[in-house]
């Protein structure tokens, strides 16, 4: 297959896992970043960050098929990237919870059971309110 542009081959690989809906639910939450040689590098919502990784052979299977040739995921961490906004530079957002928070109480246990039992996603973060 001659597909030349990584968002023609996400595409085309989103389609090639129509049948596999939990597989595909897990891929439109990642957002393809860039395509070198045989690299794909992702960035996965820091909810389904363990989803993703879980399911990366099939997504590495079904990219290789649509490429025609073999391909290896790479994960951006989103937590680092989110770090260099404007809310890193203040220490905080308005929720008063730290610029990471999601990528952080992601990483939690509880969280990230829940997250897989529930095939859920992590959307904000608020700071316990001060006791008055």
């Amino acid at each position: 297959m001659d597909i030349g542009s990584l968002g023609e081959v996400w595409n085309a690989a989103l389609e090639a896992a129509g049948g596999a809906r939990r597989l595909r639910l897990v891929m439109e939450e990642c957002v393809p970043l860039a395509m070198e040689g045989g690299v794909i590098r992702l960035r996965a919502n820091p909810g389904m960050l363990s989803a993703v990784r879980a399911q990366g052979k099939e997504i590495e299977t079904i990219l290789a098929r649509v490429r025609g040739a073999a391909t290896t995921l790479e994960f951006e961490d989103v937590a680092a990237a989110t770090s260099t906004t404007a809310d890193a530079a203040s220490g905080a957002s308005e929720t008063g919870a730290p610029p990471n928070a999601i990528a952080i109480a992601a990483d939690h246990p509880l969280v990230k059971r829940t997250i897989e039992l529930f095939n859920a996603k992590l959307v904000g973060v608020q700071a316990r309110k001060a006791k008055e």
